[in-house]
This record gives structure tokens, C-alpha cells and sequence, in this order.
């Protein structure tokens, strides 16, 4: 059956196959004597050889049973994602009409209001105006039925003339009124918000084939599984933090205070939260000021950036007491209310997951049991982490949030003077204490750096700690020279270095600049 080996593969086996057939079958006498010896190891190699061919066969047919069964469910499988994908869209389509509806009878409901007194005062205006035509009617009548032939004496005559002069006097009168009654011609324009089309321009959701591993074949023999690579190691935290300027935020009417929150709004100014005045104050990172926001109604507590769109800047801010948190709007040198968002309860501190526009909310007493809770934009709690399988709470006083790129989440709580880092299923990856020389010691503001460290202000020991999403102490920023107890921080980045924004004493401000 070699007659065709010819039309074997060109590689090493075919070739020993090709040179196997073309070599005689001729030996001498010596050779005859070593033969069985070598035929009795050609023999052992070859049942080797049959060994594996069987133990590859057996993993070919466990592979094409796979492969069968992998197609067969593969219909089953697309079936399924085409089923999941239009049931979350009509679920969509009901939760909008819905809203639409709403917003729709809360729209004609706003339009009643708004011309409810219009409404009321032209039809005082209809009715004025009849009045004062059956005035003009009934003197109207008084002048025809006069007849001047039958006044006969004097004292009539001037009797009738004081009548006329009288009436003239009164027409004057109406004639004013009438101009100053006729009410001014009504426009009603329906003002849309653009804002909303953010949403719809926004990615319906992504499809995703998830493939863990693949097969690689490096020889007829061995097969192993590669896994894909694990992903690059974070940067390197900034080694300098350079102090540029303080400046006092306490104004002339202002209460004394301190700094509870701090936000920056790219790419220089900041939006500092005064709980002690209820007070929001968006400032210049050089100091000047630009606007402040008050509140009646409550008192804000801490502050988050969120996005930018058509120059105009999102942050949100937390109002516990009212179980609100409030979207604010930042446009040049101005802040307004652009819409709330009601809660179950309050919220003393704020992050924002820009992954999934989640926000991430810190609950203290005495709004609610310690804990921090992931929550949508509708204001619904979708998760909660707050104690450990034994119940044992993880929190006294969750006071600062942050979230690391990858999403695990940072809770800084001041009373138990740690950090903890928890995944967003709750499970607790790492803590910082603080370091052998300097453990943790009233622990209240956290940021990012902008490369995905932790920055942690140690209150009094006026260091800011840089820790990593594990809890691994990477070094500190010593800030006693200018800096007496920092309290809350935050950062920006625009990659090549980060501006520091840190609060501490009654309302002061100071920036660093933090550097390689």
C-alpha cells in the first residue's frame, strides 16, 4: 500500500514514509543478528506510537461531539439573544410611554396653571366690556329721548348742560379705561428640552460574544488552552505635589464653617459645597469668585462631576435632609437646577461610575443604616453593600466614595480610620489602615489621581496618602508646610499631571500641582 505515497503532504512524516518504501530489504549476516533486538524496540516505539494515535482519536471525537453539539445550540443560542434583545426593547417602549404619559398630563397640567390667570382675567375683561357698552347704550337713550324744544327756562338749560358736560367727563373716562382694560395679545410657546436627546443619542446597549479562551494546537500531541492576557498594571503615581496658591472661601455674611465637598469643572474652576451656610460657591482655581447658589430647603453635603455637553457642565449634589440629590448645571460663570432626583433616603457623600452612569451613594446616621448603595438614575437602589455574610456592618460613617476604573469601589470611613476597597458584588478586595509610622487618623476626603490611584486625606497627620485599588501604600504627600489638617480633596487630570484641589482651617483652599 505504499504505491502512493507520492501523493502524501510534503513534511517530515510524508518524507520518512517516502524514504521507508524506496529502501531495500536486503541486510548481511551481522546486521541479521542485531535485527530482533532492534525489531523488539521498533515494536515497543511503535505501540507508543499507537498509544497516543488512540488518545488523540479520543480527543478528536470528544471534540467533533462538542462541535456537533455546540452547533446545535448555536440557533438556540442566537434564538435566545434575539428573544432577550426584543423583550428589553418593549420593555423600553412601555417604561417611555409611560413616562411620555406622564410627562405629557404633568405638561397640560403646567399649561392650565400658567393661563389659569389669564384665563381669568380675559373673561373680566368680556365682562367690563359689556358694562361699559350698555353705558354707552343707556346714555345713548338718555340723548334721544331729550328734547331741547321743551326746556323752557333757564335753570333747566343749565341743568341739562352740567348732564352733557357730566357725560363727556364720564366717555373721557372710558375712553382711558378702555385702552388701559384692552388686555395684550397672548403668546403660550412650549420651551423643549434638548437635554433629553442626550439619552436617545446614547447607545441602545452592545451585543457581546463572549469567548473566554482558545484552542491552540502545537503539536499532534499536546493541546493547551491560552487564556487571554492579563491587563496592563496601572501608572505609576505622581512622585511631587507642588503647592501653588490658598484662598479663603468664608464670605463677610457667612457663618463660621469648613469645605464638606469639592468638585472641579474642567478645566480651572471649582464648586465647593458650605453645608454650615447651605451654600454651593463656584470659584476660579486662582481664587476669584463667580456665583453662589443658596439653599432654604436643606443642607448639601457633598458634590460629584459627572459630564459635559454643549459647554455646559453636570455635577450632582447631595441634599440628605430632603432625600434629594440635585442635578446642577455650570454655563461660564453661572449655576442652576437642571432637574432632582428623589431618594429613599439620604445621601451624606456621592461618586459617579461613568462606565454604567451609576451613582454611588454613602448612607450615615441619621439617614439610614451605614452603607453605600449603587443607584440609577431614576433614583432606585439596584444594589447595596453594607455588611459582611456574619452581618457584621462594614461601615460607621462612609464620609467619601470613589470608583477606580475597573469598578471596584472605595469607602473612606473617618470613625473606623480605614479604607475599604469592594467590588461592585460586594466583595471586600483589600483595606488600607494607614502605614506602620503613620496608621490612619481621622481619614475624611478621598480622590482619584487621575491615574487610578487613591488619594487619602489623613486628617491629623496633614498627609495625603497614595494607595493603590488593593489597599497597597505607594507613598505620601507631606502638606504640614501649608496645609493645617486637610479635610476634603479632589483632582484632575489631563494625563501628563493633576491639579489638587484640598480644603482645610475655617473654608480656606489650597491647589497643588502633582507631577513627575
Amino acid at each position: 500500500g505504499l504505491d502512493q505515497v507520492g501523493a502524501l503532504p510534503d513534511d517530515n512524516f510524508s518524507r520518512s514514509i517516502i524514504e521507508f518504501s524506496k529502501t531495500k530489504d536486503d541486510t548481511t549476516g551481522v546486521e541479521l543478528e542485531s535485527l530482533p533486538e532492534l525489531l523488539k524496540e521498533l515494536e515497543t516505539q511503535q505501540n507508543g506510537v499507537k498509544i497516543s494515535l488512540k488518545k488523540i482519536k479520543l480527543r478528536s471525537e470528544e471534540s467533533s461531539y462538542h462541535a456537533f453539539k455546540n452547533e446545535r445550540e448555536f440557533s438556540k443560542i442566537k434564538r435566545k439573544a434575539e428573544t432577550d434583545i426584543r423583550e428589553k426593547i418593549t420593555s423600553l417602549k412601555n417604561r417611555f410611554e409611560k413616562y411620555l404619559q406622564e410627562k405629557e398630563a404633568t405638561l397640560m397640567h403646567e399649561l392650565d396653571q400658567a393661563l389659569n390667570e389669564e384665563e381669568f382675567e380675559l373673561s373680566q375683561s368680556v365682562i367690563w366690556n359689556q358694562s361699559v357698552m350698555r353705558s354707552i347704550e343707556n346714555k345713548e337713550e338718555i340723548l334721544e329721548k331729550c328734547n331741547l324744544q321743551s326746556i323752557k327756562s333757564q335753570p333747566k338749560a343749565l341743568a341739562y348742560k352740567n348732564v352733557l358736560e357730566e357725560m363727556n367727563n364720564h366717555l373721557t373716562k372710558i375712553g382711558g379705561s378702555i385702552s388701559l382694560k384692552t388686555p395684550p395679545k397672548l403668546e403660550v410657546s412650549f420651551k423643549y428640552n434638548q437635554e433629553i436627546e442626550e439619552v436617545f443619542t446614547k447607545p441602545l446597549g452592545v451585543v457581546e460574544a463572549n469567548k473566554p479562551g482558545r484552542i491552540i494546537a502545537e503539536d499532534e500531541t499536546n493541546l493547551r488552552v491560552e487564556l487571554p492576557s492579563a491587563p496592563p498594571f496601572a501608572n505609576y503615581p505622581y512622585k511631587n505635589a507642588e503647592y501653588q496658591r490658598t484662598f479663603p472661601t468664608l464670605l463677610p455674611e457667612d457663618n463660621k464653617g469648613y469645605v464638606v465637598g469639592i468638585t472641579w469643572i474642567p478645566p480651572d474652576r471649582l464648586v465647593l459645597v458650605d453645608k454650615w451656610n447651605s451654600k454651593l460657591k463656584l470659584y476660579h482655581e486662582s481664587g476669584d469668585l463667580f456665583n453662589v447658589m443658596v439653599f432654604s430647603g436643606g443642607e448639601p453635603t457633598d458634590i460629584v462631576y459627572t459630564k459635559c455637553t454643549n459647554f455646559r457642565h453636570f455635577f450632582i449634589v447631595t441634599i440628605p435632609s430632603g432625600r434629594l440629590l440635585l442635578q446642577v448645571a455650570v454655563e461660564d460663570k453661572i449655576m442652576r437646577i437642571s432637574s432632582r432626583i428623589t431618594t429613599l433616603t439620604g445621601y451624606t457623600s456621592i461618586s459617579y461610575d461613568k462606565r454604567c452612569s451609576r451613582l454611588i451613594g454613602g448612607v450615615c446616621q441619621p439617614y439610614g443604616s451605614p452603607r453605600i448603595d449603587i443607584i440609577n438614575s431614576n433614583g432606585t437602589v439596584e444594589f447595596t453593600i453594607a455588611s459582611d455574610i456574619q452581618q457584621r456592618p462594614y461601615f460607621i460613617c462612609p464620609r467619601s466614595i470613589d470608583i477606580f476604573q475597573h469598578g471596584i469601589i472605595s469607602g473612606c470611613d473617618w470613625q473606623k480610620n480605614r479604607i475599604l476597597f469592594i467590588s461592585r458584588d460586594g466583595t471586600i478586595r483589600g483595606s488600607f489602615h494607614g502605614t506602620p509610622d503613620f496608621p490612619l487618623l481621622n481619614p475624611v476626603g478621598t480622590t482619584l489621581d487621575g491615574r487610578d490611584h487613591l488619594l487619602v486625606a489623613d486628617c491629623k497627620r496633614n498627609k495625603i496618602h497614595i494607595v493603590s485599588s488593593n489597599g497597597t501604600h505607594l507613598g505620601s504627600y507631606d502638606t504640614a508646610a501649608n496645609v493645617d489638617g486637610p479635610r476634603e480633596i479632589n483632582a484632575i487630570s489631563d494625563g501628563n499631571s493633576s491639579k489638587l484641589a484640598v480644603s482645610h482651617g475655617a473654608g480656606f483652599i489650597s491647589i497643588y500641582h502633582l507631577t513627575d
